[in-house]
């Protein structure tokens, strides 16, 4: 049987799992267009990838952790994932903004199952 996630399960793997962290820049990275992700921008209101306050910091540590020589170790630093877990004013991390498409991507895929 297929797990099917809840935007409370992504929240929770993203608040204490630092590679479901991980996972979820490079899924989003991977959802910007080829355009966005050379500029580390946001051109199209697709609602897909990053927002456009968010995509060229959250594009930088996506392209990190792709380039990462450690694939199994932790790849951000510390000051980094305090970055993507930031709490705004309503008290949403950064990177949990984004857990609409985090939701589709692991429903469809899997993607934040194993090891997350």
């Amino acid at each position: 049987m297929n797990k099917i996630y809840t935007a409370i399960e992504i929240e929770n793997m993203l608040r204490t799992n630092n590679f479901a962290v991980e996972r979820a820049l490079t899924v989003l990275y991977a959802r910007q267009t080829t355009d966005e992700q050379v500029t580390k921008s946001t051109h199209n209101a697709n609602g897909r990838g990053f927002n456009m306050i968010d995509a060229e910091i959250l594009s930088s540590f996506a392209e990190q952790v792709a380039n990462s020589r450690y694939p199994k170790g932790q790849r951000l630093s510390p000051k980094q994932f305090a970055i993507c877990r930031k709490e705004d004013k309503h008290g949403r991390m950064k990177i949990a903004k984004y857990v609409k498409q985090l939701l589709e991507v692991a429903n469809e895929n899997k993607v934040m199952g194993a090891g997350a």
